[in-house]
């Protein structure tokens, strides 16, 4: 199962993809909160919108969350993560 460590560790390479959605809705401010679901092998199978100020804010950082990569597991496991723009 995913933790709390491999979570920040895998969403820490997308940061700066997910923040560059920022810089394409400058007007959207808030907490975008973006679910992803992680497979076996670690790629994120899933990855939606929880919650948005902007709904393109919200599916552009969805999409960049899409390339994250994370450990190896036993059973993946699904996250919601925050981001403050």
């Amino acid at each position: 199962t995913l933790d709390a460590d491999m979570i920040r560790a895998g969403v820490a390479k997308v940061k700066s993809k997910v923040y560059a959605c920022g810089d394409r809705y400058p007007s959207a401010k808030g907490i975008v909160k973006i679910k992803a679901r992680v497979s076996t092998d670690g790629y994120v199978v899933d990855a939606s919108v929880a919650s948005s100020p902007d709904p393109g804010l919200g599916n552009c950082a969805a999409s960049a969350m899409k390339d994250a990569r994370f450990p190896m597991t036993l059973k993946g496991g699904s996250f919601a993560f925050p981001f403050n723009f």
